[in-house]
């Protein structure tokens, strides 16, 4: 799908950033733009809730383990 832009000066900054990145494309450098502002804000994320935001992730996408005796386990791991 082909990028357009229609206002003057953004066509402007991401040619400018095409000619300083060597990009193939306008598109390829506005791509690599926005990656690095991506990466860059998420950064800024405190590390505590980006590693909050995967532990809820995972455990939504986890299926509990029916098989698992977790008072067996404990009493096992406690030497009992």
């Amino acid at each position: 799908m082909p990028l357009f832009i229609k206002d003057d000066s953004v066509l402007a900054l991401a040619k400018e950033y095409q000619s300083l990145t060597q990009a193939r494309s306008t598109t390829d450098a506005v791509r690599s733009a926005l990656q690095a502002a991506i990466a860059r804000e998420t950064r800024r994320i405190p590390l505590s809730q980006r590693l909050a935001k995967i532990r809820a992730q995972t455990l939504a996408e986890r299926k509990p383990d029916r098989r698992l005796d977790r008072k067996k386990l404990a009493d096992r791991l406690w030497g009992e």
